[in-house]
């Protein structure tokens, strides 16, 4: 079961004066199919492992290297942006304040950061209709393409690059609205589109579908 949050009412609305506050701790991951808070719903880490290949693989490589490859458009589709537009839209470069916008503009929706090679991911349904069209700064992942998951509790920069949830998925099967992250995209493409022109050379390209 998953939930989508966000309207464009509610997207609106989040955009009040930001809660500042630490990453969620890092927590044990659950052993596979455990449930949490003993209310018979799924783990988010369990949820997720329903997108890979090898459930017993993936959880030995979230404890091993704190990220694992899942297959996108089985339980989750994504929405692959880059840096520059993201922070274009939330008007800052700050990676913590990047955070703060996104949990507000996403409505909570689940969103990793891929320091490293400047990328967010914001996780959608795997069935999504919307009509995406790729640019150099925003890229539709469904099935074929897989994405880089961080352990789920990994939820702040370790100053290593390596990726982590920039917006946790704490409830299992939260996912973002395509509608909002819409929004959120339009506005960082407006508010590049008044920046000065920047050289190709120094923008590093989207690669083709089915790669991380």
């Amino acid at each position: 079961m998953r939930q989508i949050t966000g309207t464009m009412e509610a997207w609106a609305m989040a955009h009040g004066p930001a809660e500042q506050g630490s990453a969620a701790p890092e927590e044990p991951l659950p052993p596979d199919g455990e449930t949490t808070h003993g209310s018979g719903a799924p783990s988010a880490a369990d949820w997720l492992l329903g997108a890979t290949e090898s459930r017993d693989r993936s959880r030995t490589e979230w404890q091993a290297h704190g990220v694992t490859m899942l297959m996108a458009g089985v339980v989750f589709s994504a929405i692959r942006m880059s840096a520059r537009l993201i922070q274009a839209a939330a008007g800052t470069d700050d990676i913590k304040d990047v955070d703060h916008y996104l949990t507000r503009a996403l409505v909570g929706g689940p969103v990793i950061h891929d320091p490293r090679r400047c990328r967010y991911y914001a996780l959608v349904p795997a069935d999504s209709r919307h009509p995406w069209e790729p640019t150099r700064d925003l890229e539709p992942l469904g099935p074929g393409a897989y994405v880089g998951v961080p352990r789920p509790g990994l939820n702040a920069p370790t100053g290593s690059g390596a990726s982590y949830w920039a917006v946790p998925m704490t409830v299992a099967g939260t996912l973002c609205a395509p509608s909002v992250v819409a929004v959120l995209v339009e506005i960082g493409r407006y508010r590049l589109a008044s920046q000065p022109p920047v050289a190709d050379d120094q923008v590093s390209p989207l690669p083709m579908r089915g790669h991380r």
